[in-house]
């Protein structure tokens, strides 16, 4: 078997050396700059995306809303998009109690999803659709704000 072995010269190698070491540099920094390029475009996207979703947000809980029908102060409401329920947090007990009263009281129907105000269950068909409003408390309110996202937020609520 024979070895298939060239000699350049140490001038030649170095040559040789530096073009190799030029090219691995561009390769690298072709790949950082399509890496950048890809993950800025990720960014911008998520972004859009949030804006979005907040600008949802925003029309979802607009002033005047159901909730305030009862006169009480919202700290915090939890809601994911075409879910049939929310978690709302008051800022008291009294006001827990104001509202659970208010709707037992005031069955209320909305006529669509975007319905900020409203209108009375006057049949029974329209009584068996009211909103319904339940005090959570307990264990039941302790496994609520076990989940790290609600937790967090009770934190910045509370301002802990």
């Amino acid at each position: 078997m024979k070895l298939a072995l060239k000699v350049i010269s140490k001038k030649d190698y170095n040559e040789l050396e530096k073009q190799y070491l030029q090219i691995q540099s561009n390769a690298k920094a072709g790949i950082k700059r399509a890496w950048d390029e890809y993950y800025e475009e990720q960014e911008r996207k998520e972004s859009e995306a949030m804006n979005i979703e907040e600008e949802e947000e925003d029309t979802l809980y607009p002033k005047g809303t159901l909730l305030q029908q009862a006169d009480v102060q919202v700290a915090y409401v939890d809601y994911k998009k075409n879910a049939p329920s929310c978690h709302v947090r008051l800022n008291s007990s009294e006001d827990t109690d104001k509202l659970v009263n208010y709707f037992e009281q005031n069955k209320t129907i909305q006529t669509e999803g975007k319905d900020e105000v409203g209108k009375a269950a006057v049949n029974e068909g329209q009584l068996s659709q009211a909103l319904g409003v339940q005090k959570m408390t307990g264990e039941q309110e302790k496994i609520f704000w076990k989940d790290e996202n609600h937790l967090a937020m009770l934190n910045k609520i509370e301002g802990k």
